[in-house]
């Protein structure tokens, strides 16, 4: 336990192996931060900077930056622990349909297909765009989604394309 996360034991043998695969306390997800929870069919333990989820024979681990989303959308298994030494201390978790981009300022947001193509290829968060502000939403003809300096629209029509400026 850290002075932080108060005392809390990883019981399940499921969520010991995966914590103790990425490094224990002394990994990204840090400290046991709660005791085990069951929500339906899924049983989770929350750590200091992320949790760990089973869901049948699936676990997840999931950045505590990103779990609303990720429990409100269907971004599937995580595909790496993210950083959190991005640009102006934001963060970011890959999942195998989208993104989760965060920072204090622009809160966490949902990254996904055509718009984290042309995302890339801007540079993401380091390049004209800075971080997501906003989801993808529905305008006339198609989706937008809205980034520090710019957007990136897309229509059937035309795919993705971003408008940026400073």
């Amino acid at each position: 336990s850290s002075k932080n996360s108060g005392v809390h034991g990883v019981k399940r043998d499921e969520i010991f192996d995966v914590w103790f695969e990425q490094g224990t306390e002394w990994g990204p997800i840090g400290y046991p931060a709660g005791d085990e929870e069951k929500e339906g069919n899924k049983i989770s333990q929350k750590f200091e900077n992320g949790t760990i989820i089973i869901d049948g024979d699936v676990i997840y681990i999931v950045r505590n930056f990103a779990v609303d989303l990720w429990k409100t959308n269907s971004l599937g298994k995580n595909l790496d622990l993210g950083d959190c030494n991005l640009k102006n201390n934001g963060c970011y978790q890959t999942f195998e349909n989208g993104t989760v981009y965060y920072t204090k300022s622009t809160k966490a947001q949902i990254v996904y297909g055509a718009f984290y193509d042309c995302y890339s290829l801007k540079k993401k968060e380091a390049g004209v765009l800075g971080y997501p502000t906003s989801n993808a939403e529905e305008v006339k003809g198609g989706l937008r989604q809205k980034f520090q300096k710019g957007y990136i629209y897309w229509s059937e029509a035309t795919g993705a394309w971003d408008i940026s400026g400073g």
